[in-house]
């Protein structure tokens, strides 16, 4: 809803939303960052929270770790994302998809409307609004579900852009929340790899910017113990851009990942017996 008719509603509409079993609401078009605007957001996250609502907030300020205190706030979209495919000349590129992790994300979840594997190469990006491109590749696009906090992930694109497409079903088993956080590799603007987890399992997700490069993984964090990975990497060579490979590895091991220009690439760890 848009802001505006929370603000005017939403001391009847909250209570009676709970009345419904509506899940959450998602308020949009703030559009500023000023005092009244942060004064309101707070607000109405804590009104939301009394009445066991989630909150997604759209066209938003930045987060501040608001959802420290309130943890029913899930994502931010503070941040321009995806949605300019459709229709910017630029785009989001792979150097601005490497630099949002270290300015908006630093303090709170970010929703960066991810999920596209309409992937294209730089420079046969053009923007369209019906099935837009993105810019990277498909194992990037896993990827991001990692590096990017977001507690209310999505899939982008029309039904028929994931029929038959060996990338969803490890989108959809990626969690969407996380009991630890490694990073692992950090250069504004050039690349970042990040190591969560969820249970006994660690997902690590690598990207980088228009430039291909061969990053080095320590795997200390995994402790001791033997493991075994699943990693989804680039291949241009394969019939959807992605190949799956596996591995066993130990603390002791560097992880090795190739990333194309534009590129990245997801891996799923796992505790062996």
């Amino acid at each position: 809803m848009h802001w505006k008719a929370a603000e005017a509603h939403m001391e009847k509409a909250f209570p009676l939303y709970r009345e419904w079993c509506v899940e959450g609401v998602m308020l949009d078009f703030m559009d500023r960052d000023d005092q009244e605007m942060n004064r309101f957001v707070r607000k109405a996250v804590a009104l939301a929270a009394d009445n066991k609502l989630t909150v997604t907030l759209h066209g938003c300020p930045k987060p501040t770790g608001l959802e420290r205190t309130y943890p029913n706030l899930l994502s931010h979209e503070g941040v321009m994302n995806l949605e300019y495919d459709k229709w910017d000349k630029v785009g989001i590129t792979p150097d601005h998809e490497v630099t949002v992790p270290f300015t908006r994300m630093l303090a709170g979840p970010l929703d960066f409307h991810q999920g596209s594997f309409r992937t294209v190469k730089p420079e046969a990006f053009k923007p369209r609004n019906d099935a837009p491109l993105v810019m990277g590749t498909p194992a990037r696009t896993l990827a991001g579900y990692v590096v990017y906090q977001n507690h209310l992930s999505m899939v982008a694109d029309y039904p028929s852009a994931y029929r038959g497409h060996p990338g969803l079903p490890v989108l959809v088993a990626i969690p969407t929340t996380w009991d630890d956080i490694k990073v692992l590799e950090a250069k504004a603007g050039e690349c970042v790899v990040i190591a969560r987890r969820s249970g006994r399992e660690w997902h690590v997700g690598a990207m980088t910017d228009g430039t291909a490069r061969t990053v080095r993984v320590p795997l200390r964090f995994l402790g001791p113990g033997r493991f075994a990975s699943a990693s989804w990497v680039d291949d241009a060579t394969a019939k959807f851009g992605l190949t799956r490979r596996e591995d066993k590895m130990s603390e002791t091991d560097t992880l090795t990942l190739d990333l194309d220009a534009g590129g990245g690439a997801y891996v799923r760890i796992v505790e062996t017996k």
